[in-house]
């Protein structure tokens, strides 16, 4: 029972950081990206591609990573178990790499794709996502074509502390979202935020009062698609491998949208709980259905796509909103505009 609430937790705040990202993007802007497992799947591959090869070069170990991918992650695991500083700083580097490529990502993707309208971005960045996954799955040298890559363990040290290796994740994962939590949220309630929310409301208008719309949603996409890439690396470290058919649209794009609109739009303390609902939700029904086999008329493997789509429905039609309604903007009383302008501080 520990291992599962374990699991959910540090599940919770990889989509944490996802859906936070989604928020800022759709909930805040009004930019439709359903080409997040695109840039989810980026942070993956560079963790799968670049950690145990940056060890072995380290180290100057002749091992074909992918050809011989299990001898190397032994190996790379046996050093590691002993080198503190040296995992901890290949995790930070690596990382921060896959923030930076999720970073460029954005940017190139955002030059043609940005002046798009909402539905055409849509499309354009979901056949995007779906083309990374079918060239990582066809190109072996990434991260291992269709059998994929195990990823070394750069915290496997914590072992000699007698101190469980997905339990330290948790903390680890935890600790992360909720300073990406904090980051985001003091964006959106700074004056940037109030500018996001008017361009999603009427572009025109925010326009008109002389915002550059293009950059201001290019910048959010570069900021996205970081925060997006970093979970995507987090999320192959904790499982510590990296698999192509593992990053699909369904889990990566839908399931974060489900857990968005639930939770409710440019909310982020919504969209956490979304996350906590769905994360939640998903993990009894692999748990307990098959206790409802002969309930159902169908097979039992299909009932979580099945109320994925009954509930995205539901929301729709009854509670658009979310579970909790976006916040207004709080704006200066007209009382305090005066007081500052007498004491020329306005």
């Amino acid at each position: 029972m520990v291992e599962i609430i374990v699991d959910i937790i540090s599940l919770v705040s990889i989509f944490v950081i996802i859906n936070l990202s989604l928020n800022l993007e759709y909930g805040y802007t009004g930019i439709p990206n359903f080409g997040k497992v695109f840039f989810v799947a980026a942070g993956a591959y560079v963790v799968g591609a670049l950690t145990g090869r940056i060890i072995l070069w380290i180290y100057g170990l002749k091992i074909d990573f992918i050809k011989e991918n299990s001898l190397a992650v032994t190996k790379i695991n046996e050093i590691l178990s002993n080198e503190i500083f040296i995992g901890v700083l290949v995790f930070i580097f690596v990382l921060t790499v896959s923030l930076i490529v999720g970073a460029l990502l954005g940017f190139i993707l955002s030059l043609p794709a940005i002046r798009l309208r909402e539905e055409y971005l849509a499309i354009s960045l979901l056949i995007l996502g779906e083309a990374l996954r079918i060239f990582a799955y066809n190109y072996e040298p990434l991260v291992g074509g269709t059998l994929g890559v195990s990823v070394p363990d750069p915290f496997i040290w914590v072992n000699n502390y007698g101190i469980n290796r997905f339990h330290f994740y948790a903390i680890l994962l935890v600790s992360l979202a909720f300073i990406t939590y904090f980051l985001v949220n003091r964006m959106v309630n700074s004056p940037l935020g109030r500018t996001l929310r008017a361009i999603r409301e009427n572009p025109l208008t925010a326009e008109v009062y002389g915002k550059n719309i293009v950059r201001y949603r290019m910048k959010v996409l570069m900021i996205s698609s970081a925060l997006a890439s970093m979970a995507g690396g987090l999320y192959a470290f904790y499982t510590a491998n990296v698999i192509a058919t593992t990053y699909n649209r369904f889990d990566w794009t839908f399931w974060p949208w489900l857990m968005v609109i639930i939770g409710g739009l440019g909310n982020n303390i919504g969209v956490t709980l979304g996350a906590l609902i769905v994360i939640v939700t998903r993990k009894l029904i692999v748990i307990y259905k098959y206790s409802f086999e002969k309930i159902f008329p169908f097979r039992i493997e299909w009932l979580e796509y099945i109320l994925l789509g009954i509930v995205f429905i539901m929301i729709l039609i009854y509670k658009p909103e979310g579970i909790l309604k976006e916040k207004p903007v709080e704006t200066i009383p007209r009382e305090k505009i005066e007081k500052l302008r007498k004491t020329e501080r306005f």
